[in-house]
């Protein structure tokens, strides 16, 4: 007989108890009770939302942080009540004001660290991964066009594509926009968002008048007629997140004259979400890439600071793969 971790209410507080269950072996010892402070899905933050449901809730993937507020005794020789921790949990749980969660697969955040700071840095971390190894497999000599270049995912996007050895990282901005430094670290080069017939042109000039091999669209229905005119044939336009216009239906006939693909992911809805190899080395890494913020100038520590140049710490982390600082390899 195995048996699980779950929570229950009594005398006005929320507890932790064992309860015998032969389907979900929830490892000895290692159960977490844990109160929600901060909470995305997709990248969106509902915080608010989880915080007033006090019962199950929603069932969907998410990234989380909360406070420790009761633990089996095992667990105690690695946290303490009070703790803030990280964690990621698969579609298909539970998300509530309340969760329940493995020991082994939770980190503890510094103090310096917000809770929302570090849900939005860690989802955007597995996003970037996710969408350049697993949805769309970027690899040495591909070349890579990205939208609103000038956002932080799409900036990381870029810094970490070129860590998987892309050929050439292309990104699109808003005709006058600022490309800032920290903009800069994304992409090899950058176009403008102009008429169709310039923005062909400023992409062959770029790609020896062949075209991208995938375009990654974070921006909706207005942008996908440019994707299509960017690719190659067999080219793939990957559509992702929450920030552009949402995309009801999308022409065949746009894909069919070149053998397009064309997906719409939602990130943390990947089978693989549930893999402990993945979430352990997903933690990992992002312990590594705290530890780096850590050691920056301490002026650079303020959450300000750590969300406008979280791009440029990217950027230094995955160069220092020599040290395997990068443990989720592309």
């Amino acid at each position: 007989m195995g048996y699980r971790f779950e929570a229950f209410y009594s005398g006005g507080s929320y507890g932790l108890r064992k309860v015998e269950d032969d389907t979900e072996n929830v490892y000895a010892g290692r159960g977490i009770l844990l109160e929600n402070i901060a909470v995305s899905i997709e990248g969106l933050d509902i915080s608010d939302v989880v915080s007033a449901k006090s019962e199950n809730g929603l069932c969907i993937g998410h990234i989380g942080c909360g406070r420790i507020t009761d633990l089996d005794m095992e667990a105690k020789a690695k946290f303490n009540v009070g703790d803030i921790v990280l964690y990621i949990k698969k579609s298909g749980k539970t998300l509530s004001k309340y969760v329940v969660l493995n020991a082994s697969n939770i980190l503890i955040l510094p103090n310096w660290l917000q809770p929302n700071v570090a849900v939005s840095m860690f989802f955007k971390l597995i996003q970037a991964y996710i969408l350049l190894a697993k949805v769309y497999i970027v690899f040495d000599g591909t070349v890579v066009l990205i939208h609103n270049a000038t956002s932080a995912e799409s900036i990381i996007l870029g810094v970490i594509a070129q860590y998987a050895k892309a050929k050439k990282v292309i990104g699109v901005v808003k005709k006058g926009a600022n490309i800032s430094s920290e903009v800069r670290v994304g992409c090899n080069d950058f176009i403008t968002l102009d008429d169709d017939s310039a923005f062909l042109s400023q992409i062959k000039n770029l790609t020896e008048y062949s075209g991208v091999h995938v375009t990654y669209d974070n921006m909706g229905t207005s942008s996908i007629p440019y994707s299509v005119n960017a690719l190659l044939n067999f080219g793939t336009i990957v559509n992702y997140g929450s920030l552009g216009q949402p995309i009801d239906s999308i022409d065949v006939k746009l894909l069919q004259e070149k053998s397009l693909f064309f997906t719409k992911c939602s990130v943390l809805q990947y089978q693989f979400i549930s893999q402990a190899s993945f979430v352990l080395n997903m933690l990992y890494s992002f312990d590594l890439l705290a530890k780096k913020i850590a050691s920056l100038p301490i002026e650079a520590v303020s959450a300000d600071e750590v969300v406008s140049k979280f791009p440029s710490i990217i950027k230094a982390f995955v160069e220092d793969s020599s040290a395997n600082s990068f443990v989720v390899t592309f």
